[in-house]
């Protein structure tokens, strides 16, 4: 018997570091998050240069590598990701939380700053339970130790410097203030504009991302969903960007102009000399064309100007509708009759 026992024993001894190893939930992880784990640059870059998506949400927790990545130590890791496609606003479906918020949550400095870095980041995100990044400093830490108290200060006070100039970028942007401006005339807008693009205000100027309904927009993106033909025909005139799209959609003017049914923006658009490089421009979140969406809300006249200018009308949707599909699906006919000529 004590032979039994101690061959029971001996079993279990080396069994146990097996055991351990499985139970470490790094090993259930993409190679991608394991590499961002233990700090090795150089095996990131090789799996990202290989493809491996930057990303892909892991099994457990729906984390992406950029996630990781926030609550590590390896700043240079998050930056490469970042620069490297990762989507910098991802929310973990089951928390909720951002990469920023994850840096907060675990007081990481220099990975806040690195986010901070980045214009398309959002300090507005909330979780599912309302709670913001800033508000995530510590990680509600109950038992605060005097250098632990000054840090999260610091941290805080971050955020309320990073905010500051948000709010000072905001007060600069006079062109998109303007636009937004629901006090005044069109036609007041349209002189204001002008007189601003005289001192030399930037045509292109573009709204950081702060949960606001023209997030990453600029003066054409806004005026083309708006309706604002003149101002439209300014903002062309003075070398406006069509091609340069919105948040979070990722739409362009010519989305805009289709979606909400304005043919004589279409038309302006159409003329401008980057008009072909986005003409057929599908938006990644549908698959629609600028033709799609003139004709998924019934703009015929929007349609007619998209079709008359050249528009592909063989490309497909994510539901696998052509410009035809679409407008027999939603039985729109003179749209149909159009497209059938």
């Amino acid at each position: 018997m004590k032979r039994l026992a101690l061959v029971i024993t001996l079993l279990a001894a080396t069994s146990l570091p097996a055991v351990a190893e499985q139970s470490n939930p790094i090993h259930a992880l993409p190679p991608l998050h394991q590499a961002v784990i233990k700090g090795d640059l150089n095996k990131v870059k090789a799996l990202v240069e290989a493809g491996a998506d930057v990303n892909r949400l892991d099994g457990l927790m729906g984390n992406a590598p950029l996630h990781i990545a926030a609550q590590t130590d390896h700043t240079e890791i998050l930056t490469y990701l970042v620069d490297h496609g990762a989507f910098i606003n991802l929310m973990t479906p089951r928390s909720g939380q951002s990469p920023l918020m994850v840096a907060a949550w675990y007081s990481k400095g220099d990975n806040i700053d690195a986010l901070f870095g980045y214009p398309e980041l959002n300090l507005d995100l909330t979780n599912y339970r309302g709670v913001s990044a800033q508000q995530m400093v510590g990680g509600w830490d109950r038992h605060v130790e005097p250098h632990e108290a000054k840090l999260y200060g610091e941290l805080r006070a971050r955020f309320e410097r990073k905010r500051a100039q948000q709010q000072q970028l905001l007060a600069k942007q006079k062109i998109l203030n303007t636009i937004e401006n629901k006090a005044l005339s069109q036609s007041r807008k349209l002189a204001i504009i002008e007189e601003l693009l005289q001192q030399g205000q930037d045509v292109n100027q573009r709204r950081p991302v702060y949960s606001g309904a023209n997030d990453w927009h600029t003066p054409l993106l806004v005026a083309a969903r708006e309706g604002y033909t003149d101002i439209v025909k300014l903002l062309l005139k003075h070398g406006a960007d069509q091609t340069i799209p919105g948040y979070p959609m990722n739409a362009i003017a010519f989305h805009k102009a289709g979606y909400m049914g304005h043919p004589e923006i279409v038309q302006l658009l159409l003329a401008d000399s980057n008009a072909p490089l986005v003409l057929n421009a599908q938006g990644p979140n549908n698959g629609y064309t600028p033709l799609h969406d003139a004709i998924w809300h019934g703009s015929v006249e929007a349609a007619k100007a998209f079709i008359d200018g050249g528009a592909n009308l063989e490309l497909e949707t994510y539901e696998g509708d052509t410009p035809k599909q679409l407008a027999e699906r939603y039985d729109y006919r003179q749209i149909t009759e159009l497209l059938s000529r």
